[in-house]
C-alpha cells in the first residue's frame, strides 16, 4: 500500500503521480493462477488515504474471489478443449459417403454433441442435445455419447432403447433428459433408418434442393422410463445431404421454429458435407461476436455420393 505517492521515493517522481493522472494513492493484491503471479487487483485514488483493516479484508476477499474466477475459466478452457477432442475426425471407411460437423458451445463447453462412426455395413450418425448449458450438461453429454456408442447396432430404436435403459437412473438423478437424432445409413445403398426423441430439427436437402423435415418420432431419453422408440426410414440418392443441426441454430434468426426455413436456404446450395456446416459455424461467430446467441449450436451432414 503507498498512501501518499509523492511522500513516497519509489514513485514520486514518476509520470503517473507528476502528470495528469495525479495518482496520490496505491493498494495491491498481487493475483495467483497455479502458483505464479498473473497480475494485480489494484486500487487508486487522486488524494492521499489509508485503508482501514475492514477495508484491507475487503481488498483480499476481492482478490480471492478474482483468483477463483480465474480458475474456473481456466478449468473450463480445459474441460472444452477435452470435449473439443472427443469430437470425430476420423473420415468413414465408405467412400461414397461424406461428414462433417461442428459445435460451439455458449459457454466454454455444453451440452451439444455430434458424433459418427461405421460397422461392417454402414453408418452411424448421432447428434443430441442435453437440457441446459455449461459443465453440467457437458458431463451428462458426455454419457449420452459413450451410451450411443457403446450400443451401435443395425436397429436404430433398440440403439436408443439400450441407451436409455443404460441412463436412466443418471438421468432421473439430475432431473434432466435429452432430445437426440440417431441414424443408421446403409454404406451400399444410402437407405437409412433413424430414431428422433423430441429432436425434430433433420432435413433431407436432394441433390436439386428440394428438402423434406424427418419428424420426430418420440420422446427425449430420460422422460418416460421404459419409453420405447419406433424407428422411420428413408433414401439418400447420389448427392442427397442429411443435415441434422441443435436449437441453437435457430438463434441465428428468429429462435423460433420458423427459422428453419432460413437455415435451410442459408446452406442449401453449399456443394459437400463440410461446407454446409461450415456455413452454419460461420453464422453463429457472427451472432457470438454481436452478442446474439445464447445457445450451444451443433451441427452434422452426411452427403452421399453413391452412382454420382
Amino acid at each position: 500500500m503507498v498512501p501518499d505517492a509523492t511522500q513516497d521515493a519509489r514513485f514520486a517522481e514518476r509520470t503517473t503521480v507528476t502528470g495528469p493522472r495525479h495518482i496520490r494513492f496505491y493498494a495491491g493484491r498481487p493475483l495467483l493462477s497455479g502458483g505464479q503471479t498473473v497480475g494485480t487487483l489494484c486500487l487508486v485514488d487522486t488524494e492521499p488515504r489509508e485503508l482501514a483493516p475492514d477495508q484491507e479484508k475487503l481488498l483480499d476477499e476481492m482478490g480471492a474471489w478474482v483468483e477463483r474466477e480465474l480458475r474456473d475459466s481456466r478449468d473450463e478452457e480445459l474441460a472444452g478443449e477435452i470435449q473439443r477432442r472427443l469430437l470425430p475426425v476420423d473420415r468413414p471407411l465408405w467412400p461414397d459417403f461424406d461428414l462433417a460437423g461442428i459445435s460451439r458451445p455458449a459457454r466454454g463447453v455444453g451440452g451439444d454433441f455430434y458424433a459418427w462412426g461405421e460397422d461392417a455395413d454402414g453408418l452411424h450418425v448421432t447428434i443430441a442435445d442435453v437440457m441446459g448449458k455449461g459443465a453440467g450438461a457437458a458431463i451428462l453429454a458426455s454419457a449420452v455419447r459413450s451410451g450411443f456408442q457403446a450400443h451401435r447396432g443395425p436397429d436404430a430404436a433398440g440403439t436408443v432403447a439400450a441407451v436409455q435403459a443404460q441412463l436412466q437412473a443418471d438421468l432421473d438423478a439430475t432431473e434432466t433428459f435429452a432430445t437426440f437424432l440417431h441414424c443408421r445409413v446403409d454404406g451400399s445403398t444410402g437407405r437409412f433408418a433413424y430414431a428422433d426423441g423430441g429432436h425434430g430439427l433433420t432435413v433431407l436437402i436432394r441433390a436439386d434442393g428440394a428438402h423434406e423435415m424427418l419428424p420426430a418420432l418420440g420422446l427425449p431419453l430420460g422422460v418416460v422410463p421404459g419409453a420405447s422408440w419406433a424407428a422411420a426410414s428413408g433414401e439418400l440418392r447420389p448427392g442427397d445431404r442429411l443435415l441434422a443441426f441443435t436449437d441453437g441454430a435457430l438463434d441465428l434468426f428468429d429462435g423460433s421454429l420458423d427459422s428453419v426455413a432460413p437455415l435451410i436456404d442459408l446452406v442449401r446450395t453449399a456443394a459437400d458435407a463440410a461446407e454446409t456446416v461450415g456455413r452454419i459455424a460461420d453464422a453463429a461467430a457472427a451472432a457470438a461476436s454481436r452478442g446474439t446467441i445464447g445457445d450451444d449450436v451443433s451441427a452434422v451432414c452426411v452427403r452421399y455420393a453413391g452412382g454420382a
